[in-house]
C-alpha cells in the first residue's frame, strides 16, 4: 500500500471513529438526565400603593410590556417600572456627560512616536 492511501485511510478512520464516539457518548449521556421540571409561574405582586406603569427587561429597556413573564430577548424575568421611581418617564436617546468625565478633558495633541 503507497503511504499516502495508508494516511488517507488513518485520517479516515480516525474521524469516523471520533463521530462514533460523539454519537455514542451523546446518546448514554441524555439518558441519565431527568427532565428539569418547569419553574412555577411566579405572580408579581405590586408592592403597596405603588402603581405599575409597564415590564421591561433589564438588558433591553426599550421594549415594553403590558404583563409579567419571560424577555423573548434575554430569557429573563421582566421587571416592572413604577411610577413613582425617578426618570419614569420615556427613556432618552441623548447621552449627557459632565465635565466632570472625560469628555470634556483637555486633550493631548501631536504626532505619535514610536520607541
Amino acid at each position: 500500500m503507497k503511504p499516502a492511501v495508508g494516511w488517507t485511510l488513518a485520517v479516515v478512520l480516525a474521524v469516523a471513529g471520533a463521530a462514533g464516539g460523539y454519537w455514542y457518548g451523546m446518546s448514554q449521556g441524555m439518558k441519565q438526565v431527568a427532565p428539569a421540571a418547569p419553574p412555577a409561574p411566579v405572580a408579581p405582586v405590586a408592592e403597596a400603593g405603588r402603581k405599575i406603569l409597564y415590564w421591561y427587561d433589564p438588558m433591553y429597556p426599550q421594549q415594553r410590556f403590558d404583563k409579567p413573564g419571560k424577555s423573548p430577548f434575554m430569557d429573563m424575568q421582566l421587571v416592572p417600572k413604577y411610577a413613582d421611581e425617578a426618570g419614569a418617564k420615556a427613556p432618552s436617546r441623548s447621552i449627557r456627560a459632565s465635565c466632570k468625565t472625560s469628555a470634556c478633558a483637555p486633550r493631548r495633541r501631536g504626532r505619535a512616536r514610536s520607541r
